[in-house]
C-alpha cells in the first residue's frame, strides 16, 4: 500500500508540474528498432524487463499516468524505417491531442508509408485506403 501511496503522490507530483503544458512531446523510443528475440535473448526475466525498460522509457511514465498519449511516425531512418515521436495531452483533453496528431499528419503528406510484405495480404489502415489486396 505505501508503494502503491508513493506511486500515485509522484503521478499528482508530475501533474502539477506539467499543468501549464498543453501537449507535451518525446521521443517515442530510445532506438529505431530492436533486433528480433532481443528482449528475450536471455533467460532471465529481470533482463527482459530491462531491456523493455531502456528500449521504451518515454512511454511508459505515461501508461503510468494515463495521459492521453499517441505516437506518430514522423521521419525515416537511414535504413527506411519510420522514427516516431510521443504526443501526449493533458488528463481530459483527448480533442486537442486528436487534432494536433492530425495537423501533423496533414502537413506531413499523410503517413500511409507501408512495407511491400504489408501489400501481399488482405489488410486494412485505419483511413480506409485500402492498403493490401483487395479482398474478392
Amino acid at each position: 500500500m505505501a508503494t502503491l501511496g508513493e506511486l500515485q503522490a509522484q503521478v499528482r507530483l508530475g501533474a502539477r508540474r506539467t499543468a501549464d503544458c498543453d501537449l507535451l512531446l518525446c521521443p517515442t523510443l530510445a532506438a529505431p528498432q530492436a533486433p528480433v528475440g532481443w528482449f528475450t535473448a536471455g533467460d532471465d526475466p529481470a533482463e527482459d524487463f530491462d531491456r523493455q525498460r531502456r528500449f521504451s522509457p518515454y512511454c511508459a511514465i505515461f501508461n503510468v499516468t494515463g495521459e492521453p498519449s499517441v505516437s506518430l511516425p514522423v521521419g525515416r531512418t537511414a535504413e527506411g524505417l519510420p522514427v516516431g515521436v510521443l504526443l501526449t495531452g493533458r488528463y481530459g483533453d483527448d480533442a486537442r491531442l486528436i487534432a494536433a496528431a492530425a495537423e501533423l499528419e496533414h502537413g506531413s503528406g499523410g503517413w500511409d508509408h507501408h512495407p511491400a510484405i504489408w501489400r501481399a495480404v488482405d489488410s486494412a489502415n485505419v483511413n480506409g485506403s485500402g492498403v493490401g489486396r483487395s479482398a474478392p
